[in-house]
């Protein structure tokens, strides 16, 4: 099966990619509070992720969305 790529799972694939390289970088830095902040980040843009994933799947009747 293939999924529909779009724009938005584009975008939110790109959030991720940029959150995980804001963490490299604070890692590399040893920069505390820009790591913690930059986790958060990572949750969110996965998080964003799974969403337009699940939407697409829905929207082709492949889950139910309900929940």
């Amino acid at each position: 099966m293939i999924l529909e790529v779009t724009q938005e799972l584009i975008d939110a694939a790109q959030l991720c990619v940029d959150a995980d390289h804001a963490h490299l970088e604070a890692v590399r830095s040893g920069d505390v509070k820009n790591t913690q902040k930059s986790m958060t980040a990572i949750n969110l843009a996965r998080a964003s992720l799974e969403l337009h994933v699940c939407d697409v799947l829905a929207a082709k009747g492949l889950i139910d969305d309900r929940n």
